[in-house]
């Protein structure tokens, strides 16, 4: 999305640019709204519009990063926290009374 500015882009085009699931990119899409990296921009569809200065230079670092490392930044997303995963791990933990 940062590449093409001015573009909106809905969550089925991203569904296919990135081969996902369109409820995972629309929770993402809902997600990147609420932190400030895009914004609507009608009819549906979404443009990259980071709010601060700071985004814009964490997302262009990203980049570079992804362009030079891109399995690093793979793993790091693996490794991330879920917190969906560890809330269904919790509910199976033997509680000591």
């Amino acid at each position: 999305m940062s590449r093409q500015r001015t573009r909106a882009w809905n969550a089925d085009e991203l569904n296919r640019e990135l081969r996902s699931s369109a409820s995972l990119v629309a929770q993402i899409l809902s997600k990147l709204e609420r932190v400030g990296l895009v914004a609507e921009a009608g009819g549906g569809g979404y443009r990259y519009a980071p709010q601060t200065p700071e985004l814009e230079r964490v997302v262009a670092q990203l980049e570079q990063t992804y362009a030079a490392r891109p399995l690093e930044i793979v793993r790091q997303i693996v490794a991330a926290p879920n917190e969906k995963i560890q809330t269904l791990a919790d509910a199976f933990k033997v509680k000591k009374d």
